[in-house]
C-alpha cells in the first residue's frame, strides 16, 4: 500500500533472535548469578546478626532482672524483724463479699528495737498456700499477749463465701416501654446464722445472664418465710414496644 514501509521477513527475524538472545543471557549470566547469590547471603547475615543482637539483648535483660530481684529480697529479708513470727492466723466468721473473707492474725516476739506497727507491715505470711509479701493494715492489739494484729483480705479458696442463685423467674418488662425485663432468683449457701449480712453478700454475687456478666444485682430482697431474693432489671429491646 502507498506510504506504508515493508519489513523483510529476514530483518523481524533477527530482532526476534535479538532479543531471546539478551532475555538468555540475561538469566543465565553467571556474573548475575553469583550477585543474586550475594545479596541472599548479605541478607541472611544481617538477619542472623539482628537474632544474634535480639538473643543478647534478652539475656542481659535477664540477668538484670535477677540481678534486681536478688538486691530486692536481700533488702527486704533485712527489713524483717527477725525472731518475730505469726501466731495462728485465723479467718473471720463473715464473709466481706462473693469469695472474700478477712484474715487475722498476732504477731509475737517482735524486737524491742521495732516499732509494732512497721515490723507487722513488714511480715510475710502463707494463707491457703499463698504467700502474702505484707498484711492488708495492721493494728495496735489491747490486752493480748502479742502488740499488733495483722489483717489480710483473701480472695481464693473461700467456697463459704460464694452463694449461688437458683429457681430463676422470668417477669417480663419492668413497664411498658421501659427497655427493661425483670429477673429474679432464689439466693442460697449464706450462713447468715452467725451474723452473716447476706444482703452484703447478695449485693457483689455475680450473674451471668444471656452471654453478659452482671456484678450484682439490682436490688436483693427478703420475702415471706425467709427467702431471699435477687432482682436483675437487665436491657431488652423486646420491652421498647
Amino acid at each position: 500500500m502507498p506510504g506504508l514501509k515493508t519489513v523483510s521477513p529476514w530483518k523481524l527475524l533477527l530482532i526476534a533472535v535479538a532479543g531471546l538472545v539478551t532475555v538468555l543471557v540475561f538469566k543465565y549470566d553467571p556474573l548475575v548469578s553469583i550477585i543474586d547469590i550475594e545479596d541472599a547471603k548479605r541478607h541472611a547475615s544481617i538477619e542472623n546478626a539482628t537474632l544474634a543482637f535480639e538473643k543478647e539483648k534478652t539475656e542481659r535483660e535477664r540477668k538484670v532482672m535477677v540481678h534486681e530481684r536478688e538486691l530486692w529480697e536481700k533488702a527486704r529479708d533485712a527489713h524483717l524483724p527477725r525472731g518475730a513470727f505469726w501466731d495462728v492466723v485465723w479467718p473471720a466468721w463473715d464473709c466481706l463479699a462473693y469469695g472474700k473473707r478477712e484474715y487475722w492474725g498476732g504477731l509475737r516476739n517482735i524486737p524491742k528495737d521495732w516499732d509494732g506497727i512497721d515490723a507487722c507491715m513488714n511480715m510475710p505470711v502463707e494463707i491457703k498456700g499463698v504467700k502474702i509479701r505484707r498484711p492488708d493494715r495492721c493494728a495496735l492489739a489491747f490486752g493480748k499477749e502479742y502488740r499488733v494484729q495483722g489483717y489480710w483480705v483473701v480472695d481464693w479458696d473461700q467456697p463459704d463465701c460464694k452463694p449461688w442463685y437458683r429457681d430463676f423467674e422470668d417477669k417480663w418488662c419492668t413497664s411498658y416501654n421501659s427497655g427493661k425485663r425483670r429477673i429474679e432468683a432464689q439466693i442460697v449457701g449464706i450462713n447468715d446464722k452467725g451474723g452473716q449480712d447476706w444482703c452484703l453478700l447478695c449485693n457483689s454475687t455475680p450473674l451471668v445472664w444471656d452471654m453478659i456478666t452482671y456484678a450484682s444485682p439490682t436490688r436483693c430482697e427478703e420475702r415471706s418465710w425467709g427467702k431471699k431474693v435477687a432482682v436483675w432489671d437487665v436491657p431488652d429491646e423486646s420491652c421498647l414496644s
